[in-house]
């Protein structure tokens, strides 16, 4: 039995975790789109790297601190979600519907967390 080990996405590298999560060119977009609304200035390169990220940075609000662990969390998950949608129902890999549903996801667990008026005061870009 023949298995493609090529990236589903780009179509130009082995598909690995590595690879998949943080260096295909199809993801790369979604994390920088979520590295912009969060104000993440560093690339995250590993699984190992975002976690240590998220236990080293400091930031001056709780909420934005706790928004960028749920949002790196959620983005790993969205892009296995997708990648596994395109694979086996055959959809599209889409950047833009992928990161809204990341920053859906993170504002329905912020939400459950803090009142709403403390969401929308520490969160950049609410609107989108």
């Amino acid at each position: 039995m023949d298995i493609n080990k090529m990236c589903a996405l780009c179509e130009a590298h082995d598909e690995s975790a590595d690879h998949l999560f943080f260096r295909c060119s199809e993801t790369k977009k979604v994390w920088d789109d979520i590295r912009g609304w969060l104000s993440l200035w560093r690339n995250i390169s590993t699984i190992r790297s975002a976690i240590k990220w998220t236990t080293r940075h400091r930031t001056s609000s709780a909420i934005l601190k706790k928004a960028r662990r749920i949002a790196i969390m959620a983005t790993v998950y969205g892009i296995w979600k997708a990648r596994n949608a395109h694979i086996f129902d055959g959809t599209k890999f889409d950047v833009a519907r992928t990161t809204l549903l990341i920053k859906s996801s993170t504002y329905t667990i912020l939400y459950s967390l803090y009142p709403d008026d403390q969401v929308i005061q520490h969160l950049p870009d609410t609107r989108t």
